[in-house]
């Protein structure tokens, strides 16, 4: 059994852990159990603060996606935007558990609309999906300042946070 974990904040964080077998979508640290023992997997786990080089390594970012000292920033609170985050290469686990925490900040409400947080785990290479989709709109601020980003994204079929709406795996 493997663990994948965000380190939780004492008084905001929140736990959630999932059981199944695919590609990792969006982790944080990985632990497989080895003789009942508990280790990182490298290439599939992040820690608080994120190493740098090894996330760029290991991880594709696009949009409002912000590593930064202290954790990893998806959404920093802007209206019509999107943060992803993929794994570039597959969990090769079939018995696996995530824990991540997430922290959220409160938000202006008359600026948020469909907004939210999805932990996605599929069997697509995405990283390999929207790497030039990313280039091409979701990063490039002639389209994030015209707000056609998204419609490229429909267009490929990235309709639902980030993802595809009819996808094979498991969507938290």
């Amino acid at each position: 059994r493997a663990l994948v974990e965000l380190p939780r904040r004492r008084k905001t964080g929140q736990t959630m852990r999932i059981h199944g077998a695919a590609v990792a979508a969006m982790t944080v640290l990985l632990l497989p159990a080895v003789a009942q023992a508990q280790q990182i997997l490298q290439g599939q786990s992040i820690g608080s603060p994120p190493k740098i080089h090894a996330l760029a390594a290991d991880w594709f970012l696009a949009g409002t996606a912000i590593p930064n000292t202290k954790s990893l920033v998806l959404s920093p609170g802007v209206p019509n935007r999107l943060g992803l985050m993929w794994s570039k290469y597959p969990l090769i686990t079939a018995d696996f558990e995530v824990t991540f925490t997430l922290t959220v900040a409160g938000a202006n409400p008359r600026t948020v609309k469909d907004e939210g947080f999805v932990l996605w785990y599929v069997y697509e290479n995405v990283t390999e999906a929207q790497q030039q989709l990313a280039f091409k709109h979701i990063d490039n601020q002639e389209n994030i300042i015209a707000q056609s980003w998204e419609a490229a994204m429909q267009a490929q079929q990235f309709d639902l946070f980030g993802y595809r709406s009819k996808f094979d795996g498991l969507a938290v």
